[in-house]
């Protein structure tokens, strides 16, 4: 069996016999060799859930429960199961949150521009690009024909816009992939540290944050408009930003 076999298969073993800790202590293991799986993450984020609800939990067990089925959905996009859990870990954590007397911050999102450029994949993207360019190559020399000159304007008009946008879009889609990780606050209590004294702010427990940058003992990160920074220790970085 490979290593990652192995690292699967023990964990589940493990969760199956009720060994919460062993689990854990498998699963935090493996990542620490480099292994990666989806059903590992999901197991760990299975592990540290039982240990949140059990008498030996500790702050921070539901973001790191989160950070795991995030990991999940990022090796396996469209699993069902971990969204779900995701989400349900969210709610508990706000719950949480809520009774020991603090705010329950409404998730933001990642921003107008990142939102308006991940309505489409971005396959689909350079799909409009390369159709955009297409229409806008035939609709040009139309326009010398006499029947076709107004067609052929409404046409070039149209194809510059939208290979404007999928441009634009692609841009910002690419750049984001190479220079943004993704991150999941894993601290019961994280603060923000911010030079605008407006967005020094409270981040959620399994918050899941941009991370732009490290800096020795801290992470830059973005979370919806606000960019600050945290200590390296409340956050978990899954990975590329898709």
């Amino acid at each position: 069996m490979t290593s990652e076999a192995d690292a699967v298969s023990g964990i589940a073993a493990a969760l199956a016999a009720g060994k919460v800790r062993d689990a854990i202590e498998q699963a935090e293991a493996a990542a620490d060799r480099g292994v990666t799986h989806p059903d590992l993450a999901f197991d760990r984020g299975v592990a540290y859930v039982r240990r949140a609800h059990g008498a030996d939990s500790r702050p921070g067990d539901l973001g790191r429960a989160a950070a795991a089925f995030e990991e999940t959905l990022s090796l396996r996009p469209g699993d069902t199961e971990a969204a779900r859990a995701l989400e349900l870990v969210r709610e508990e954590a706000a719950r949480r949150r809520a009774r020991a007397g603090g705010t329950v911050d409404v998730v933001e999102g990642p921003g107008l521009a990142r939102t308006a450029v991940t309505v489409m994949p971005e396959p689909a993207w350079e799909a409009m690009a390369v159709v955009s360019s297409l229409a806008l190559a035939l609709a040009w020399p139309a326009r010398r024909l006499p029947r076709a000159l107004r067609s052929a304007y409404v046409i070039a008009a149209v194809a510059a816009i939208a290979l404007g946008l999928s441009a634009s879009a692609l841009a910002v889609l690419r750049h984001t992939r190479a220079t943004v990780e993704v991150g999941v606050v894993i601290d019961d209590v994280a603060r923000l540290s911010s030079r605008d004294p407006r967005g020094a702010v409270e981040l959620p427990e399994g918050a899941r944050i941009d991370v732009l940058g490290r800096q020795g003992a801290e992470v830059r990160v973005r979370w919806g408009g606000r960019e600050g920074t945290l200590p390296a220790t409340a956050v978990r970085v899954i990975g590329r930003a898709r």
